[in-house]
């Protein structure tokens, strides 16, 4: 679920701008290299409506997962060409550190959740 949703919100700017590669795998890498503030923007909400939607730790796990299918892409590209991902261990890195955004989303809506629950126990 957050796996595809990611994909969704990391290939959509791409797709709204006519960049559509002649492979999904030409789009992710579109995506990827052209990556702004909107797509992190993007990421931002998803981990936000994550963090409303499903409780921890299945919250947890969809927002870390919109980010998941992009090394699933790259390892498969690698399988197909050795030669494509030379600095695979720096871009693995960099997901890691693009997954903290949705977590932000997510910190932020279970933080107001859990505000609005105290304020209506003592309401």
């Amino acid at each position: 679920m957050g796996i595809v949703t990611g994909f969704l919100l990391i290939t959509l700017p791409s797709i709204l701008r006519g960049e559509h590669g002649q492979s999904i795998f030409a789009l992710v890498d579109s995506s990827v290299k052209n990556m702004s503030a909107l797509h992190l923007l993007l990421l931002l909400v998803g981990g936000f409506f994550w963090g409303f939607v499903l409780r921890w730790p299945y919250s947890f796990w969809a927002a870390i997962c919109q980010v998941g299918s992009l090394p699933l892409f790259a390892v498969i590209e690698m399988f197909k060409d050795s030669s494509s991902h030379n600095l695979w261990p720096f871009e693995f890195m960099i997901y890691v550190a693009l997954a903290l955004v949705p977590l932000l989303g997510l910190s932020a809506a279970s933080l107001i959740k859990k505000a609005v629950q105290s304020g209506k126990r003592t309401g």
